[in-house]
């Protein structure tokens, strides 16, 4: 059987996109070994369905098995798991601990795939957290993650993307080998549930981590000044983050505190019944090199719940709605564009009840005709074919 060794520098489970993954790649006949990073009240070792789990740093400190370039524990456990497993190929995920895995993988003559669900140079510039002397130095005026990218990823033996916008992204940085769209769309049996309670308010609904490089915070403040003489729109924020806590002093602090509410942490399964109790999905992130070379998932999550979506001019959004044409496309840099375009939607999605079914039968097509994982599933494993 051929095996494939998947390298993730965070623990697991859970993380959606790689249990897709290598829950596919096991389904079409392959052996897959993740390695990821020892948590705790987790084992050494475990087997999660027919995924084998080897977790590096087993009860030691997390400070030495720290996700930075050239790390020698990384590289000790990496090798050692090459050697233990004998992988026909290795998929490391983004750029972190690419180097250790390269130098390893290459003495054995293993190819290496990268896996890369965002354009993570740019995440580290919008992270709050990286909002410190020192980590504005290295990532914004030295740009060091960028000089490491442009180092370590064409090296690779190929590239796994989430949209086609950074295909030429990475081509401009030397990247000349094959790459590979596989979207992080939801499965077939996406459980939708039709049921709704009752309500005459509108409700607007965002999911998902709550971080610096997909920050909603311009669109709040916008919701909250549209809702301050109206009653009949609402905003529903599920998920927690780094962001949660300035979100909610926003709110608390606005004329219309109870027209938005914060769900807080949520687990996967709950989503359906989130998405459920909804009218509209919002994406409204600003423009920016990161939003501009991703797509988060949860549009696709709004597809398959048969809710239209609201979009801010972020490339691959814009594309996917002219596309589908499921929503609406506005422009939302300020708080007080995300105002008028909830304004506006609000009066589209209510004057007209078959506009409303309108954009409801397109998201839910688009997600039953491409935007789903069987048809990313298809591209992943023959991607994978061409390597073993």
């Amino acid at each position: 059987m051929r095996k494939i060794l998947y390298i993730w520098k965070g623990p697991y489970p859970f993380e959606v996109r790689i249990e897709k993954i290598c829950n596919s790649l096991v389904k079409f006949g392959y052996d897959v070994t993740i390695l990821c990073r020892w948590c705790q009240n987790t084992s050494m070792r475990e087997e999660w369905g027919k995924l084998h789990i080897i977790r590096a740093g087993y009860q030691e400190s997390n400070r030495k098995y720290v996700y930075l370039p050239f790390n020698p524990n990384w590289k000790r456990i990496i090798s050692e798991t090459i050697d233990e497993v004998k992988p026909d190929l290795i998929i490391n995920r983004e750029f972190y601990l690419l180097t250790e895995t390269l130098d390893c993988a290459n003495r054995k003559k293993i190819p290496v795939i990268v896996d890369m669900a965002e354009n993570y140079p740019a995440a580290l510039r919008e992270f709050r957290n990286s909002q410190t002397f020192l980590k504005q130095l290295l990532f914004r005026t030295l740009r060091l993650p960028d000089l490491y990218e442009k180092y370590c990823i064409p090296k690779a033996n190929g590239v796994i993307v989430v949209c086609d916008e950074q295909i030429p992204r990475l081509r401009s940085i030397g990247v000349k080998e094959k790459i590979c769209v596989v979207q992080n769309t939801p499965v077939l049996n996406f459980q939708r549930i039709t049921e709704k309670s009752k309500s005459n308010v509108l409700r607007f609904v965002h999911h998902g981590y709550l971080s610096g490089d997909k920050s909603i915070l311009e669109f709040v403040k916008g919701f909250l000044a549209a809702a301050e003489n109206r009653e009949d729109i609402e905003l529903i924020i599920a998920g927690k983050g780094e962001c949660y806590d300035l979100y909610k002093s926003v709110i608390e602090q606005s004329k219309a505190p109870k027209s938005v509410k914060l769900l807080g942490s949520y687990e996967n399964s709950q989503l359906p019944k989130i998405l459920a109790n909804a009218d509209i999905g919002v994406l409204p992130f600003k423009a920016t090199d990161f939003n501009n070379f991703t797509i988060q998932n949860k549009i696709f999550d709004y597809f398959a719940a048969g809710l239209p979506v609201l979009v801010s001019e972020c490339k691959p959004l814009m594309r996917i709605i002219r596309e589908t044409n499921a929503g609406w496309i506005y422009d939302c840099s300020s708080a007080n564009n995300c105002r008028k375009a909830i304004e506006t939607t609000a009066k589209i999605f209510t004057a007209e009840n078959k506009s409303e079914i309108k954009y409801k039968e397109n998201a839910l097509n688009a997600y039953k005709s491409k935007y789903n994982w069987a048809t990313d599933e298809k591209n992943l494993v023959e991607f994978i074919n061409l390597y073993i």
